[in-house]
């Protein structure tokens, strides 16, 4: 019993010095890769989704991230992740970037305000300007 008890208080502290970090830059900065480099992520505008979806604002956050409504059930396949067969865990990971993709790519070539590339925006390349003197 004592093994289990350190064992769920190392996976607890483990997935807090994870998420902690993550929650305070998501809630300062936003999505780390838009702030880096410019470019938004493939899943920029699904914590908006959330969002909407829970204000039941359902055709906003279908705006913000079209897969929002997929999201429970890949949360529930999270969870009971180990439950599932490992060929079948693979084949629905695989089929979720597929997805995720796919929604990516469409949103890009479609000109979405939410997904966009626009490396000027990004701190690298604002760092970069500072350093060659604004050039």
């Amino acid at each position: 019993m004592k093994d289990y008890i350190l064992k769920n208080k190392r996976q607890l502290i483990t997935i807090l010095a994870i998420a902690i970090p993550i929650a305070l830059f998501y809630l300062t900065l936003g999505c780390p890769l838009r702030f880096f480099t410019g470019i938004c992520c493939p899943g920029c505008g699904m914590s908006r989704a959330i969002w909407y979806a829970l204000k039941l604002d359902f055709a906003t956050a279908f705006n913000m991230h079209p897969l929002i409504f997929i999201m429970p059930v890949v949360a529930l396949l999270f969870i009971f992740r180990k439950k599932l067969p490992p060929k079948l865990r693979i084949a629905l990971t695989v089929l979720f970037c597929i997805l995720m993709s796919v929604i990516y790519l469409w949103r890009l070539i479609n000109g979405s305000d939410i997904v966009y590339i626009d490396t000027s925006r990004g701190f690298i390349s604002k760092i970069l300007e500072i350093i060659s003197g604004g050039i």
